[in-house]
Order: structure tokens, then sequence, then C-alpha cells
């Protein structure tokens, strides 16, 4: 992570703390500078400086967080949409929760390839070292034995090569991988960019289009709870979606909605979501309840995201163990073929 970059923890921090005293009556740039005075030397300190110093200049608290560049996206989005709303209190409440949330998810993260990185470090140096040292020691041993050693021998030597070889490879793609997302993880641009290639992936793209279906849902709900009529809180949470694909359900929708469909018809006509998330919003348009079905919807994608998440990672963690254990596996076998070869001739 740059100096200056913000994390999850102090994104969480800064939005948690801002609606603290927001809730309190103080005014937002009272807020932040109040903030500033409290937060120690480091990344959020830095943050709080720059928007202070913004907002002096009469920009306003959206326009001075947008201006320093270090939050996300989404964030930057969610907070200028809730000024001209009137409800950035609770946006930055919301927004405190889930980079919450994101900062559990990638400390487990973390943890589920910490330990895989080291092994596979220490096994790329036994690797080497096997095919540098220890297999040429056998070859040699094989060429002082060329009188009483048959050729065929040289075979269990050339395997055991071959063996570590495809081993060694194996690892040190596997662990370029794991350190080039780690790496990633840790600036804003990586972020994004590892978002985008893993979208392409079956899935990872599923996880991703959910959560920006689920993201969809947060402003839709936000709007509409808020007196917003469908088609301005279509408008307005379209811009906080950037799939191609819900891009495209989205604007499927619109259609159906500019012929005269509810929202909730038209998203069940064109199967934005899944169908009995789409039978509470129909049950809840038709009872008069459609604030009510949308926050449930929008509670049911949250749930749905995070344990998505929470099984992906579960599954990356004996997936890694597994390959670990098979390059072990063609490292011992590589060690065991020569001495195999030399007693099986010797004897």
């Amino acid at each position: 992570m740059t100096k200056n970059e913000l994390s999850y923890l102090d994104i969480s921090t800064f939005c948690d703390s801002v609606a603290m005293m927001l809730n309190a009556g103080i005014q937002t740039d009272e807020a932040i500078a109040l903030f500033r005075e409290d937060s120690e030397e480091g990344a959020l300190h830095a943050a709080l400086v720059k928007i202070h110093a913004s907002m002096e200049k009469g920009l306003t608290f959206a326009s001075a967080v947008k201006a320093t560049n270090l939050f996300p996206t989404y964030a930057v989005q969610m907070i200028e949409m809730s000024e001209r709303m009137g409800r950035l209190e609770l946006i930055l409440k919301n927004l405190g929760s889930y980079y919450a949330q994101e900062q559990r998810l990638s400390q487990r993260l973390e943890d589920v390839l910490r330990y895989p990185a080291m092994i596979m470090g220490m096994m790329v140096l036994f690797l080497a070292v096997m095919l540098d040292w220890v297999l040429p020691v056998f070859t040699g041993v094989y060429d002082r034995l060329t009188g009483s050693v048959t050729a065929s021998a040289y075979r269990y030597v050339l395997w055991a090569r071959g063996l570590c070889w495809v081993a060694l490879i194996a690892v040190v793609v596997l662990l370029g991988i794991v350190l080039l997302g780690s790496m990633m993880k840790k600036t804003k641009a990586g972020r994004e960019t590892a978002g985008r290639w893993l979208g392409k992936l079956p899935v990872f793209g599923s996880i991703i289009k959910n959560t920006e279906i689920c993201r969809f849902f947060s402003v839709f709900t936000l709007m509409r709870t808020s007196g917003t009529d469908e088609d301005a809180a279509m408008a307005e949470a379209r811009e906080m979606v950037h799939h191609p694909a819900v891009l495209n359900k989205l604007t499927q929708c619109k259609t159906q909605m500019d012929k005269g469909s509810s929202f909730a018809q038209a998203a069940y006509e064109i199967k934005l979501l899944k169908p009995r998330y789409s039978r509470i919003l129909l049950s809840g348009a038709r009872s008069g309840s459609t604030a009510q079905a949308l926050q449930q919807i929008l509670t049911l994608l949250e749930q749905s995201c995070t344990q998505s998440l929470s099984d992906l990672l579960s599954t990356a963690e004996p997936l890694l163990s597994g390959v670990m254990l098979v390059a072990t596996a063609l490292s011992l076998v590589s060690v065991m073929l020569p001495l195999i070869g030399m007693m099986g001739t010797i004897g």
C-alpha cells in the first residue's frame, strides 16, 4: 500500500466517525476539523488534512473527498449522491459497515494466502537445490559406475529431473500469482485492475456481477424510500453500475418501464434477480409494501454476496494446499527415483 492510500479500515473509521458527529448535530466541516485534530499521523490524517483544506476553499464535502483521490470510486459516488439527497449521515453509516466487512474479508484473504506463500517459497528453494546440487551428484555417481550400471538406469535421473522441473514451474507460477495478487490488493488502481481481470473468469465474474446488482439495489432502495420516483431512482442507481452484463439488464428494465411497466414487473420479466427475489418484489408492489420488499431483497443480496466471497476464500485454502501437496510428492519422488534405479542395478 502506498504511503497515503487509505485502507478499508481507514475508510470504515472515517465514515463511522463522521456519521457519528453528524448525528450529534456537528456540521460537516467542523466534524472533519475535529476528526483531523484527534487523528494520529498516517494515511487517514493526511486525507483529513486534504479534505479540510479543500472545504475551506469552498468545495463541498463530496467534492473534497473526491479530490483526495484516496477513496474508492463506489464510496465517492455514494457520498456525492447522499449530499444531493440530504442523506449523508445514513450513507456514511452504511459505508462504514460495508468497508468494515471488506476489511474482514481482506484480512481473511491475507490469512489464507500467507502460509501457502511461505511454504511455496521454501519449496522453490528446495527444488532449486535439487536441480542444481542433488541430482547432479546422482549423475556423477552413475558416471563413475558405468561399468556395472546399465544405461537404462540413467532414465531414473532423467525422470527425476523432469519431475523436479514440473514441480518447480508449477510452484513458481502459483507463487507469482499469489504475490502479484497481494501487491495489487494494496493499491486502489491495483484492486480495480484485479477486479476487471477476475471479472472475466466464470467464478469471480458471477460474484462481481452479484455485487454490482447489490450496489444498484442499495442506491435504488435508498432513493425509493426517500420518496424519489422509480424513473429517477433507476437513472441514479444505474450510475453506480459498471458491469456490462448488469448494465445491459438495467437497460432492458428501463425499456420495459418506458412502456408502462412498473420496476417490479420489469425486473421480473427480464430476470434481473433470482426468481424468489423477484416474487418478493412483485408481492411487495402489489400489496403496497414496495419499500419493505426492496429492503428485504437488499438484505438478502448483501448476505448472498458476503457468503459467496466467504465460500470462495474457504475453497482457496484447501486448493492451494492440494497444489503444494502434489508438488511436494513430485519432489520426493524425484529424490527416490535415482536411489531406486541405483539399488536396482547394483543389487
